[in-house]
């Protein structure tokens, strides 16, 4: 008899019928990796994209909603204006005051103002009303836009008053407005205001007439 050759020793491996091993023996190819790792990451890739696609939708139809300092200093800007109003029936300056803080300062069609100025504005009206001048006071805010960073807090917004004395409107003002806010512990305060009263641009016109 011949001599008889033991199978090749696969170590365990089965290759499967129809399977070539030379693949096994030699490196793959960078067009054979990469087209592997395309077919591999295509479900992946579409799972991602759905994915992204319902975030962004939800985010689209879901609204933004303002956070508890932003709600805390919108009250603060409309809450004041109304103490201001109801100022010549309460005649409570620190009902006004409370919503500054000390070292508050203002700026007024370029007119400087600290928080003693604006006490001071408060008493001479209270004394007028208290020499029987009857006085009132409307005013409102409008288009509102803040923003909050830490403790501190900037705002934009439209401000107006009227103020009447024997029944004629003796000062009205139309302001653009800029707020800044600081906290302090879990109160908002005002700590500056600027604003001013938009000017009618005049034509060469007007100059001429």
């Amino acid at each position: 008899m011949g001599e008889v050759k033991a199978p090749p020793k696969n170590d365990g491996f089965n290759v499967p019928r129809g399977f070539s091993t030379d693949s096994l023996d030699r490196p793959m190819s960078l067009h054979e990796t990469l087209s592997s790792d395309k077919s591999e990451e295509q479900p992946m890739k579409k799972l991602i994209g759905v994915f992204i696609l319902t975030s962004f939708s939800v985010l689209m139809v879901c609204p933004v909603w303002a956070g508890p300092d932003e709600d805390a200093i919108r009250k603060i800007i409309t809450d004041q204006v109304k103490a201001f109003t109801d100022f010549p029936r309460s005649r409570d300056v620190q009902a006004v005051l409370k919503y500054f803080a000390s070292d508050y300062s203002s700026v007024e069609n370029g007119v400087g103002q600290d928080i003693k100025g604006a006490e001071k504005i408060l008493l001479d009206l209270e004394e007028q009303i208290n020499l029987g001048n009857p006085v009132g006071i409307s005013g409102r805010v409008s288009n509102i836009k803040l923003q909050v960073s830490g403790a501190m807090a900037w705002a934009t917004f439209d401000q107006e008053f009227k103020v009447g004395a024997m029944g004629e409107v003796t000062v009205q003002e139309q302001s653009k407005c800029t707020g800044i806010y600081r906290k302090k512990g879990m109160q908002w305060l005002i700590q500056h205001e600027h604003c001013s009263t938009p000017r009618a641009i005049e034509t060469k016109e007007d100059v001429h007439d």
